[in-house]
């Protein structure tokens, strides 16, 4: 199978030699890198270009006219790549040694797998591992195969993946989280329990720097109390007035009923299950906007209905009762 890996970059000069080392010394190469860098005022596209010279693979180098922003950086990426497998890749980080051909041999196993995601070590801006990966940190109080979303451990079909792009422009939809929710959609996804790269945190990481993502955390109490005190995302993003994941099922379900990602009844469960998922995301908007007091019926109400086990960790309710 042929394997692209899709790179976007942004003020990223200081560390993307180190990655594109990493990929050079994998098992098994890539056959092209797409880097697209998002008018980056540094060197980074001039080392990439260089690097190019002399890679043991294609390396493709396209500049943005404009800065665009991470997600639509990483869907020009993405649109970019013409393998079989696509492994999206971070500028920051690096892949221990193994990781394309373990990735590679899970899917080869896994005829039904459309995206495969694995484990990766917490490291400071030194890539000096903390003690702590990112499953093990979330094991528990998540649901590792719903909850576990990280672009750059996440390969996917490239058949699948087109299906996919381009990323809705939905405010606080990252490419990667998309993605999963499409896999997910059709139970497509796989989780590797075992790290295949080292996930270096710094103070300009282009990925969120909550505490599911803190280089300072290696013990479940800090972070579980760290969790309790962080603000919802729910109140701070506004809440779509759509489902781009029914609008996709819709647009695509000849295709994916064709080529038997997912069935008739299985489709239709998927778009009534979205529904009822949305009208509880905007129910907990609703309520983390009132004071906490104020909360108390509605959480309990929603609880009671299941709006909490069906589709979050029960624990999400004493997170909204609780945050700020």
């Amino acid at each position: 199978m042929k394997i692209s890996v899709a790179i976007a970059t942004y003020q990223g000069s200081k560390y993307l030699r180190e990655q594109l080392d990493s990929i050079a010394q994998q098992t098994v190469l890539p056959d092209e890198v797409i880097i697209y860098d998002d008018a980056s005022s540094d060197d980074t596209a001039n080392e990439a270009e260089l690097y190019s010279q002399t890679s043991p693979f294609l390396i493709n180098v396209f500049r943005q006219a404009k800065n665009v922003g991470f997600r639509e950086n990483f869907d020009s990426a993405l649109c970019a790549c013409c393998g079989d497998l696509v492994f999206l890749c971070d500028q920051d980080d690096v892949w221990l040694p193994n990781k394309i051909e373990s990735v590679l041999n899970v899917f080869q196993t896994h005829t039904s797998a459309v995206l495969v995601i694995h484990d990766l070590e917490f490291c400071d801006e030194q890539l000096r591992p903390i003690g702590q990966t990112k499953i093990k940190r979330m094991a528990s109080g998540h649901n590792i195969y719903r909850d576990y979303v990280v672009g750059m451990a996440t390969a996917i079909r490239g058949d699948f993946l087109r299906l996919c792009l381009p990323v809705p422009d939905v405010p606080g939809l990252a490419h990667d989280r998309w993605l999963h929710d499409c896999a997910l959609a059709i139970k497509g996804k796989v989780v590797i329990e075992e790290p295949l790269a080292l996930y270096r945190r710094h103070g300009a990481n282009a990925t969120a720097d909550t505490v599911v993502n803190s280089a300072l955390i290696n013990n479940n109490w800090a972070y579980f109390s760290a969790r309790f005190n962080e603000p919802s995302l729910l109140k701070k993003t506004p809440c779509p007035s759509y489902s781009p994941l029914i609008s996709w099922l819709s647009k695509n379900r000849e295709t994916l009923l064709a080529q038997e990602y997912i069935d008739e009844i299985a489709l239709q469960n998927i778009i009534t299950r979205e529904n009822r998922k949305m009208d509880v995301i905007k129910a907990r908007s609703q309520l983390l906007q009132r004071p906490r007091l104020l909360r108390i019926t509605g959480i309990a109400k929603l609880f009671l209905s299941g709006g909490y086990s069906d589709f979050f960790t029960r624990k999400s309710a004493i997170k909204d009762l609780l945050r700020p």
